[in-house]
């Protein structure tokens, strides 16, 4: 039987320079890390886990079975609340937020693909997740921006949520892949494995549960067409 050993605490100056604009929004490193879990043994993980798991230097363990800690979450199934509040009416209703290297990216990838391309977006949190990314990714020798917007219109938005595990999203509203659809906690398993497309006549958009830039955040998968440009505010990130 796994040990139920105390889970590290982490104060600021031992998170890994990794992390950067994330900080800005994560103060309790001892906290749970949303729904982050040991991929070994499904230990919930800490925020200092979780952040200092991006650094493969530094080698970080689970408290319990001492595996190796990777950043991607990879729980079973999305938690029945976080499914419950997507069904909310007004969900979508909110401000989104995305990260680039495109100091224009709203009105760029609104005119991409002949007007069909399809874009993420998610919580400013995992926005700035992915901005840390990003900014290693280019070699930290570009300006990364993040953008925020609200949606024209979230009537077309289906209420199911896809799963971020799989490697087959859509990138053209014209060009439908059928996505997988993320179980939900607590539903009868039938082994019977869901998917959905979006397209011009369809949805044109659809929430996913995220394992990578924020594991547990509900993201969002959405035609560019749909997001409104009076609304979009867009701010260069600079490096402490």
């Amino acid at each position: 039987m796994l040990s139920e050993a105390p889970r590290p605490s982490y104060s600021r100056s031992q998170i890994s320079l990794k992390n950067h604009w994330i900080l800005r929004e994560v103060s309790d490193f001892d906290g749970d890390a949303l729904d982050a879990v040991c991929q070994h043994c499904k230990a919930e993980l800490s925020w200092g886990q979780w952040l200092n798991s991006h650094d493969y230097y530094l080698k970080v363990k689970c408290h319990r079975c001492e595996g190796l800690l990777f950043p991607e979450m990879w729980g079973e199934s999305v938690p029945r609340a976080s499914f419950e509040a997507v069904q909310e009416p007004g969900y979508f209703d909110r401000t989104w937020y995305h990260a680039s290297d495109r100091k224009h990216w709203a009105k760029e990838v609104r005119a991409a693909l002949r007007g069909q391309l399809v874009i993420h977006a998610g919580s400013e949190l995992s926005a700035l997740s992915r901005a840390d990314t990003l900014y290693e990714e280019t070699g930290k020798q570009v300006s990364i921006y993040l953008h925020s917007f609200r949606l024209r219109s979230t009537k077309s938005i289906s209420r199911v949520v896809l799963d971020d595990a799989c490697d087959t999203w859509q990138d053209e509203l014209t060009d439908p892949r059928a996505m997988v659809i993320c179980p939900v906690e607590g539903d009868d398993d039938d082994g019977e494995t869901l998917s959905l497309s979006l397209s011009p006549d369809g949805y044109r958009g659809a929430p996913y549960y995220n394992r990578y830039e924020l594991p547990g955040d509900i993201s969002l998968l959405v035609h560019a067409k749909l997001i409104q440009l009076n609304t979009v505010e867009t701010v260069e990130l600079q490096r402490d």
